[in-house]
């Protein structure tokens, strides 16, 4: 009788509980001090993110972003140095409600790194870790070279 409506709950309730699961190490894990959720500024390496004013800039170098690629740095930087799994991306990314792909999640990693990283073929701060996801790593001395070389 009501299986149907019990299971499409318990996907709904999975779901929220794996968003949850993201947003909650966002607390627990000791990020950076600047790195603090609902700042109005993060700060990572040559990263700033003006969050009220949905504002990028990588070594003062105004960057702009669509929504998305916006979202999709801002996860990064607040869990800087952790591998994020495609799929947790995809569900924060669309919060739920439109369900996107881990082929969708790959095009917006692409797009991003082409406007933040001074060698989009050889990134240095959005990493891929295969089969896992992807991680934001900063080592300020070697990116910090890389946008200078490329400016």
């Amino acid at each position: 009788m009501g299986t149907s409506k019990d299971s499409r709950f318990t996907g709904r309730q999975k779901t929220k509980d794996r968003r949850r699961s993201l947003v909650g190490r966002r607390w627990t894990d000791g990020l950076r001090e600047t790195v603090v959720q609902g700042s109005e500024e993060i700060v990572v390496g040559p990263l700033k993110i003006l969050d009220q004013q949905k504002r990028v800039f990588i070594e003062e170098c105004e960057k702009q972003l669509s929504p998305k690629e916006y979202e999709l740095l801002r996860l990064f930087a607040e869990n800087e140095g952790k591998v994020i799994s495609t799929e947790e991306l995809a569900l924060n990314l669309w919060h739920g409600t439109q369900h996107g792909c881990a082929d969708e999640v790959k095009q917006y990693v692409y797009l991003l790194r082409k406007k933040i990283e001074a060698d989009p073929g050889k990134p240095q701060l959005i990493r891929t870790v295969k089969g896992f996801g992807y991680v934001l790593l900063v080592d300020n001395n070697h990116v910090d070279d890389n946008h200078r070389a490329a400016n």
